[in-house]
């Protein structure tokens, strides 16, 4: 009898489907259940084999020109298929590429939003089918960018944009850093065990994954939902729990993390979670807590941004009367400051001084609303507000704010917005 050898891909798994990927509790561990779909189906249609490009080169009309023809088999580029017409951009420097956004002209005022085009990844890094995934924005102003192979990702269909893939656990990895002078490395991360929502730079060459939910474990703990590598040696760390429901996670200049919560995670019995915000060493010990110093009780994370040794955390509230709001976190004196958000529900803040950037997105759609603020006595003023149009699709986990300016992902393009 011939022996039935299970299918595994490069990444060294069997296959798994979409139910068994959103069904996994917690952020660790093996899917259950029986696997129905090979991941072959994730590979990007685009990726033809060799003979399949001769053969459509074959079937060419007489006078079909050929960049016509190939141009099915290239992978995504959002900024060529964005829509938007040259005079929109203009570029101005080979590293990195400033845009001047034009809004629509109202009267006689026209008004521009100033946007720099920072990075997008390598045409070989999409041949060889590496998608960029989750991100972060360092401390020094770099951005890492987490590639993983889509051999080892399944897509759930109803969620738009890059949010929508999954790996399966454990997984490899590839960090591209993007310093803030241009240059780039690239750092292997291998076996990661946790189905990441975010990712952070620490201290010491260290990045932090951490998935979005926790579970618990039969004895009543809480199981952890974020491994600590290190950058030099590959090697994990630690392991530990930051709460549960986590939609904005920021890391500041001192090393500590800061996290603002979901209501599921609010509600769900963590005890730091239950607050709404918190903060955490690099070692997964709870530092800071809210108390009573919030104007209204936090029902869900929006974004977060730092300003020099300042954490900035941005969320709404569940009470009767509602609202989003600002809150400023003074680490080295504890000081805790709040104000009404000129903007409701942003995904982007980035703040300088008494000026402030927000973000607000179109779903989906390859635009987004821009809203200048400034800060007047006790309250945030808009200033101006302006839509634009960006090169590819936003969705959610979209913006970062790094000291006076808010990183915009645009489909699989980084903008960054001054305050």
């Amino acid at each position: 009898m011939r022996q039935v050898v299970p299918q595994v891909d490069e990444c060294g798994h069997q296959p798994v489907d979409e139910h068994q990927l959103m069904a996994g509790a917690g952020a660790f561990g093996p899917l259950a259940g029986p696997a129905s779909h090979s991941m072959a189906a994730t590979l990007d249609p685009g990726l033809p084999r060799l003979g399949q490009l001769f053969d459509q080169a074959r079937k060419m009309t007489p006078g079909e020109p050929r960049e016509q023809s190939m141009r099915q088999h290239r992978p995504i580029d959002h900024d060529r298929h964005s829509g938007i017409m040259p005079s929109t951009w203009h570029d101005t420097s080979p590293a990195i590429t400033h845009q001047l956004v034009r809004s629509q002209q109202k009267g006689d005022v026209v008004s521009t939003v100033d946007v720099q085009r920072v990075w997008k990844p390598s045409v070989a890094d999409l041949w060889a089918g590496r998608h960029p995934l989750w991100w972060t924005v360092g401390p020094t102003g770099e951005l890492a960018v987490l590639l993983v192979h889509r051999q080892c990702l399944r897509r759930i269909r109803h969620v738009k944009g890059w949010v929508g893939w999954g790996p399966q656990v454990p997984f490899d990895a590839v960090l591209v850093i993007r310093q803030a002078d241009g240059s780039l490395q690239r750092r292997p991360i291998k076996d990661v065990p946790v189905r990441p929502s975010h990712i952070a730079l620490l201290l010491e060459d260290r990045l932090l994954v951490a998935g979005g939910r926790a579970g618990k474990e039969e004895s009543g703990a809480w199981s952890p939902n974020a491994v600590v590598f290190s950058l030099e040696s590959g090697d994990q760390e630690a392991t530990f729990c930051i709460g549960d429901d986590i939609p904005a996670l920021v890391t500041d200049r001192g090393g500590s993390i800061w996290t603002a919560y979901g209501d599921e995670g609010i509600y769900g019995g963590h005890p730091e979670s239950a607050a709404g915000l918190a903060g955490w060493s690099a070692d997964g010990r709870a530092t800071w807590a809210p108390g009573d110093r919030l104007p209204d009780l936090p029902l869900e994370g929006r974004t977060a941004a730092t300003e020099g040794d300042r954490v900035w955390l941005v969320w709404y509230s569940g009470s009767r009367r509602g609202g989003t709001f600002l809150t400023r976190i003074t680490p080295s004196t504890g000081e805790v400051t709040s104000w009404p958000s000129p903007v409701r529900d942003p995904d982007g803040f980035a703040v300088r001084d008494h000026r402030a950037v927000l973000t607000k997105r179109d779903h989906n759609q390859r635009s987004t609303e821009v809203v200048r603020a400034e800060l007047d006595g006790d309250s945030w003023g808009v200033t101006e507000r302006r839509k634009i149009q960006v090169p590819g699709r936003v969705v959610t986990r979209c913006g970062q704010g790094r000291d006076g300016f808010l990183w915009l992902r645009s489909g699989d393009t980084w903008l960054r917005i001054g305050a």
